[in-house]
């Protein structure tokens, strides 16, 4: 979280927005250990819970607390943290059983999913206050460039200095119709995507860090779930590609965009 705080989301207003810190109840618990915790006791809920039904002003007896994580996968060796957590209260039969957490775990999947691109964002603008990050840094990198540069779109791939064999290798593959994605590693698919913005000279002219640009697209890649039978990063460079195409092949753009529209057109299409 952005304040390593909880605050509350409940159809009840008078609960809405109260706010807690991570080591505060049975919802801090949670959030910290991402662990699930079942209490039926009311004496033991009495326990925990004591901040928390003191600014709520309400009486916990059973309580059933779940993480929420979001749908992507998990990397070696780390342990997921949980972006948000649910709380059962008080269950009309006294208790809460299995049931009871086969409902409540199905529920936490789906909303894993909706939550875990709004705890992206989140993510992002802590990164932006506190200044510091290279994805961060690559994109402050684009806005400070005058919003009146407006030079001349490179409309034809040279043989200059300023592309490698390589990037002209994937532009020349690549600068077409049709293409089958599926069949492509997501490495060859960067250094493809990456000869998109090499195309309209981008990097040299609005002063990218090529090295920064780089380490931003693969967190771009690493952020999608590839399990995701359609948005994952296939999906993400084929929405890149048919842009670039469109821009690159319509003489009629040349009149409506400059390069930062150019800029911005590729980078929110990946």
């Amino acid at each position: 979280p952005l304040h390593q705080e909880l605050w509350s989301s409940t159809s009840d207003e008078e609960l809405q927005g109260v706010r807690l810190s991570m080591t505060e109840g049975v919802v801090g618990e949670v959030a910290t250990t991402g662990n699930l915790i079942n209490i039926k006791e009311k004496s033991e809920s009495a326990e925990k819970n004591e901040s928390f039904d003191k600014k709520l002003n309400y009486q916990s007896e059973s309580v059933l607390c779940l993480p929420i994580f979001d749908d992507k996968p998990s990397r070696p060796g780390i342990k997921k943290k949980p972006i948000a957590v649910i709380q059962a209260l008080n269950s009309a039969k006294g208790f809460f059983d299995d049931d009871d957490i086969d409902i409540l775990k199905a529920f936490c999947k789906e909303a894993g999913s909706a939550l875990g691109s709004k705890s992206f964002e989140f993510a992002f603008t802590k990164a932006h206050i506190d200044n510091r990050g290279e994805t961060v840094d690559f994109l402050s990198s684009f806005y400070e460039q005058s919003p009146h540069f407006k030079p001349k779109l490179r409309r034809r791939l040279s043989s200059g200095s300023w592309m490698s064999s390589v990037d002209q290798r994937h532009l020349t593959t690549y600068n077409k119709w049709g293409l089958q994605v599926l069949s492509f590693s997501n490495q060859i698919l960067i250094e493809a995507a990456t000869s998109f913005f090499i195309y309209f000279d981008l990097f040299e002219k609005l002063s990218v860090p090529r090295a920064k640009f780089d380490h931003f697209l693969v967190d771009v890649m690493n952020s999608y779930n590839p399990e995701n039978p359609f948005h994952n990063f296939y999906h993400a460079f084929s929405v890149l590609h048919v842009t670039f195409m469109i821009i690159s092949t319509t003489n009629a753009l040349d009149q409506l965009f400059n390069l930062h529209d150019i800029f911005a057109l590729l980078v929110a299409a990946v």
